[in-house]
């Protein structure tokens, strides 16, 4: 099934270009500062791993965010959160600016 729809997106999209982070720093270090451990994960020693699916719109604005896989204990949210203060330089396909989604994870470890 992964080799079909990597197929699918060769066919499709011939050359994106993913979306990059456009503020100050890296993208890395924007997130350890804005990240903040849930007070109930705390307390439940929640810990992994959340995927958050959003789509970078061609303003380079975050939206459609979604969690893929959470874990709980406000974690989820969290990340959302998160997500949501992002900015981007736009992506493209095939040369034109245009939505792209994207998915990124977020560890969670005491």
């Amino acid at each position: 099934m992964k080799t079909f729809l990597l197929f699918i997106s060769l066919i499709f999209f011939n050359e994106t270009k993913y979306p990059t982070y456009k503020g100050e720093g890296d993208l890395i270090t924007f997130i350890q500062n804005n990240l903040k451990y849930p007070p109930e994960a705390k307390i439940t020693k929640t810990e992994g791993r959340v995927f958050v699916q959003f789509v970078v719109n061609k303003s380079g604005e975050t939206t459609k965010v979604k969690v893929l896989k959470g874990i709980g204990a406000g974690c989820n949210e969290e990340a959302a959160r998160v997500t949501n203060m992002i900015t981007w330089f736009p992506g493209e396909v095939d040369g034109k600016i245009a939505d792209v989604e994207m998915v990124l994870p977020f560890d969670f470890k005491l």
